[in-house]
């Protein structure tokens, strides 16, 4: 265009220009340019996805605090104008305050005009963060080894565990409660979750542990604590220190370094317990296999008649592995015998009538005027009972003490008690001392012999006459 003579413009801007130089009339259409150059937004919050011309729908997310936003929008063409949600904008200046709820807004209208008439809308959709939480707890709270005590709850602080001397080391895992609290366990962090780095243990009781919650706003927190003790080298002593029974001792009486041991029992005893009390606390302790606590009593074990199978006592030491057996073989006695019947019985003068017979219980026998005594042997069908002659106790098989006898009838009673102590029968003798002479003979005393010589070297035997004489005098007349 050479010489511009004159310009118009129409109703929908079109400018049209008269160029006589070239005869002409030059007509330049407005522009149709509705993209916008740039697009903020204020508090430093993040468009996403980062601001392009050609997207135009966004997202952005801001804190709990901001409860307005502003939206700066810029346009490509000085020409076009812009509204934000409806209110007009100068470009690359800030909207008014467009106020937030808590949670999802918008979406936010950016509306731009192209000088053209043409539009193009941006949309941002902002959501603001809930309150920040206080929440410090924790939900959960585990150890690699051992177990927390108290158990777990969410109130409870203060915690102690136990592990075996062959844990040098522990982890913790702490589970918070809100998702946006954080921890820390011995001031280093660690996820929700998930186990703590290694933390070394010494035997004995460790510093406490320190698990630290943060809440989300910041400032509120919570310090739990677990002091872990170590249990120091684990004992190999798989001795007891004592080992009784519920009826009858022990033999050999007890001694640690003592394995083998017997017992008898009446028969009466038909079951037994025992008791084993290990040396170290540590130790376990099982009696015929079941587990049994140091220091009481077992469960009732059977008792046959005779000898039983040995009752063992295992016990096994701290570590596990050492171990060491104890027996007791128990004998429980037979019934008690009910047998109080004689299988002999005999008189040292005379003989019974009838004869004797085990199930015959009277008897009768006669001796002669010069039997001033009698003695009576009895012999027990069964061992065990215990026979008595006229109340006194006498052995079986052996004589009973010389019993005087009256002439006329002299009643003797045998009585036999049986094995069990209340079954008794009674034998009865009935000796006659025929009559005649009751004076019993006179005793004789003979003077002891001091010579040693065998009789048959002694020479003749004095009569009672020799003593008379005083000496001896052989064939002598005054003596004969």
């Amino acid at each position: 265009m050479n010489i511009p003579m004159g310009v118009a413009v129409d109703s929908d801007g079109t400018v049209f220009i008269s160029d006589s130089a070239n005869s002409r009339i030059r007509k330049l259409v407005p522009s149709n340019n509705a993209n916008l150059s740039g697009l903020t937004m204020s508090g430093g919050a993040s468009l996403s996805p980062a601001f392009s011309s050609f997207v135009t729908s966004y997202t952005a997310t801001v804190a709990n605090t901001a409860s307005s936003v502003t939206l700066t929008p810029t346009t490509s063409d000085s020409y076009a104008t812009v509204t934000v949600d409806g209110t007009p904008v100068t470009s690359g200046t800030a909207s008014g305050a467009i106020s937030l709820n808590v949670g999802s807004n918008g979406p936010i209208e950016i509306e731009v005009t192209a000088k053209d008439g043409t539009t193009k809308t941006y949309t941002v959709t902002v959501t603001r963060a809930p309150s920040l939480s206080a929440n410090a707890s924790l939900s959960g709270l585990s150890l690699s080894s051992g177990s927390l005590s108290p158990a777990f709850a969410e109130g409870t602080t203060s915690y102690t565990a136990s592990v075996a001397n062959g844990a040098s080391s522990i982890t913790v895992t702490p589970t918070v409660s809100d998702s946006n609290a954080t921890v820390a366990v011995d001031g280093t962090p660690v996820t929700s979750g998930t186990a703590s780095g290694a933390i070394s243990l010494n035997v004995g009781s460790n510093d406490p542990i320190e698990v630290e919650v943060t809440a989300q706003d910041g400032t509120t927190t919570q310090t739990y604590t677990v002091t872990v003790t170590r249990a120091p080298s684990l004992s190999a002593n798989a001795s007891l220190s004592g080992l009784s029974l519920s009826v009858g001792s022990l033999s050999p009486a007890f001694a640690e370094g003592t394995t083998s041991y017997t017992a008898s029992v009446a028969n009466g005893v038909d079951s037994i317990t025992i008791t084993p009390t290990v040396s170290d606390s540590n130790a376990t302790v099982t009696v015929d296999g079941t587990p049994v606590t140091s220091g009481t009593a077992s469960g009732a074990i059977s008792l046959s008649v005779g000898s039983n199978a040995p009752i063992e006592v295992e016990v096994t030491a701290q570590d596990g592995t050492t171990t060491q057996t104890y027996t007791v073989t128990v004998t429980r006695a037979p019934s008690l015998s009910a047998n109080a019947s004689l299988s002999g019985l005999s008189l040292s003068s005379g003989s019974l009538s009838p004869a004797f017979a085990e199930g015959t219980t009277s008897y009768t026998a006669s001796v002669s005027n010069s039997v001033y005594s009698v003695t009576l042997t009895p012999i027990a069908s069964d061992l065990a009972a215990s026979i008595k002659v006229n109340g006194t106790l006498v052995p079986s098989g052996s004589a009973s003490g010389a019993i005087p006898l009256n002439m006329g009838t002299n009643p003797i009673v045998v009585t036999v008690t049986a094995e069990d102590g209340t079954t008794t029968i009674a034998y009865a003798v009935t000796v006659t001392r025929a009559s005649g002479d009751d004076t019993p003979p006179a005793a004789v005393n003979t003077p002891p012999a001091t010579d040693d010589t065998p009789p048959a070297s002694r020479g003749p035997i004095l009569n009672e006459k020799d003593l008379e004489c005083g000496e001896v005098k052989r064939n002598a007349s005054s003596c004969a």
